[in-house]
Formats: C-alpha cells, sequence, structure tokens
C-alpha cells in the first residue's frame, strides 16, 4: 500500500508544470523534497540537493537573496507566499522563476517546512520586456514625429 502512494505521488509531482519541493526554513531552504523535474530547470539532479551537496539558495543570483528571504519572512502569518527571482543554471544560463509555497505548520503551531513549486517564468518575461521595448520606441517615435495623433472610443 505504502509503495502505492509512493507511485501516485510520483505521478502526480511529475505531471505538474514546474518543479514540486519541500524545505525547511533555515538559512539555506535545506531541501526535503524536489520534484525530478528541477533537472529541467537547474540542470541538477534532485539527489544533489536531497544529499545536501548542492543547496537551492546556490543557484538563486545574489541580487535576489536579500528579497527571497524577506518576501517569505513578511508572508510567515499567512498561509501562502509568492516570490520571483532569477535563478543561475549548471549551464549559467540565467532565468526567471515564479515560486508559490506554504507554510506547514505542526500542531503546536511551530512552523516545520514550506511546501510550494517554481516554474520557470524566463518566457512570458522576455515577452513582456519586448512589449515594453516596442512601447518606449513607439512612444519615442510619436514624440519626435511632428503629426497629431487621436484617439476615439467606439464602445
Amino acid at each position: 500500500d505504502l509503495l502505492r502512494k509512493e507511485a501516485n505521488f510520483r505521478n502526480l509531482t511529475e505531471n505538474i508544470p514546474g518543479v514540486a519541493f519541500r524545505c525547511l526554513d533555515d538559512h539555506r531552504w535545506t531541501s526535503l523534497f524536489f520534484s525530478e523535474s528541477i533537472v529541467e530547470l537547474t540542470g541538477h539532479y534532485a539527489h544533489e540537493y536531497i544529499t545536501f551537496d548542492r543547496h537551492f539558495s546556490q543557484d538563486i543570483l545574489p541580487e535576489f537573496l536579500p528579497l527571497n528571504r524577506s518576501n517569505t519572512k513578511e508572508s510567515k502569518g499567512r498561509e501562502v507566499y509568492e516570490v520571483e527571482y532569477k535563478i543561475k543554471d549548471r549551464n549559467g544560463r540565467i532565468k526567471w522563476v515564479n515560486e508559490r509555497g506554504r507554510y506547514i505548520y505542526n500542531k503546536r503551531g511551530k512552523l516545520i517546512y514550506l511546501d510550494g513549486y517554481i516554474q520557470d517564468v524566463t518566457a512570458q518575461r522576455e515577452r513582456e520586456e519586448t512589449i515594453k521595448r516596442i512601447n518606449q520606441h513607439l512612444e519615442l517615435i510619436i514624440n519626435s514625429a511632428n503629426v497629431g495623433l487621436w484617439e476615439q472610443n467606439l464602445i
């Protein structure tokens, strides 16, 4: 029965987009579980994090570590937190990720760990940046053109 439950859990975590995780709320976010899809995101295998050869905090770009820590600390009174930050994968590629998690407390109200998932949002961030650059370029063209523009709402 336990093997069947474990197989069901693995199937569930492997079929969701992104990376499922469980970690401690310590300075390194010590990993207790990472779904195998962590290798697609970071280039590192789950066992590297679980056996303490590597800590996920090592993948987070240094300028985002204080932001990440403060966002999760500010969320401790709530059940759920969400934060976006950049990581560097094994090959040196920079990626934007969105992390959503939940604080898990024991019966006495003591925080025991965090459960959540991390999703690669690099493509979305790149599209947003492209749109922003295009809009800035169009605004520059409009402002430097010697013509008038108007807008009409037909609804």
